[in-house]
């Protein structure tokens, strides 16, 4: 395939003997996720954004869409045309770029003063390398949706808000992680691959962990992973709305 390379990036890797994330440091894009939350768009809106020309050509001196400046900058590409509705596909370009871009939003979401996302880090890691189990990782999620402040929960009190939340996360720490993933039947919330199992978590907010279930079966958001030899696992993230945080999950295996 054809592809395009960052001559900073890469400059950077050979200076310094190591292939880190030189690309996204050299400017945050403070002032875009300012404009996102405004525009009430997430980091799951924006991997597999279906767009038309015209909407790339808007002006930049007032922005009020800020897909034109996100894809002139870099941040997203171009990853397929479907010349029978003549729209584009758009998504990050690379992991580096998803990774920072979800930690900045992370951080926007939940300023760093509890150091709740190196502690997130840790115990994803842990459950990466099978030193603690799914629901040790999951009982971490509960209490980091505990931890975050209500000024920031309150601005929006739904499941996209606590789906957008743990998508960035779960980037940020370097998860191989995928939001509203399309199927026949609809668009699965968040699914987690993991080198031995695969996990689709479907968000409800406020309504009970069955419904949650039977979405994921009645949608058969499995198929997608149909070929894939590991096992499939829905997990229902009901968020409690008076606690502000999820219920202790009933994991159900799918396949």
């Amino acid at each position: 395939m054809t592809d395009i390379y960052n001559p900073w990036s890469l400059i950077y890797a050979f200076e310094k003997g190591d292939i880190g994330d030189y690309w996204f440091s050299t400017g945050t894009p403070t002032s875009l996720i300012h404009i996102l939350r405004e525009k009430d768009m997430d980091i799951p809106d924006l991997e597999g954004l279906d767009a038309s020309l015209s909407r790339f050509n808007a002006p930049t001196e007032r922005i009020t869409d800020p897909v034109p400046v996100l894809f002139q900058s870099g941040y997203l590409t171009l990853k397929a045309y479907d010349k029978e509705s003549d729209l584009y596909t758009l998504g990050f370009p690379n992991r580096e770029v998803a990774t920072g871009f979800a930690d900045c939003l992370y951080q926007y979401y939940v300023p760093p003063v509890t150091g709740t996302k190196d502690q997130m880090t840790i115990a994803y890691h842990r459950f990466r390398t099978k030193k603690t189990t799914l629901d040790d990782f999951l009982d971490a999620i509960r209490k980091w949706y505990s931890s975050i402040p209500y000024s920031i929960t309150d601005r929006n009190q739904n499941e996209h808000l606590y789906q957008s939340l743990l998508y960035a996360l779960l980037v940020a720490v370097g998860a191989d992680v995928h939001a509203e993933q399309q199927t026949a039947n609809g668009r699965m919330d968040i699914s987690l691959k993991m080198h031995d199992a695969i996990y689709i978590l479907e968000f409800k907010y406020d309504k009970t962990q069955d419904e949650a279930i039977e979405q994921v079966k009645e949608k058969d958001y499995a198929v997608v992973f149909a070929s894939a030899p590991r096992p499939i696992y829905a997990v229902p993230m009901n968020v409690d709305a008076e606690k502000r945080t999820i219920e202790k999950p009933a994991i159900v295996r799918l396949k």
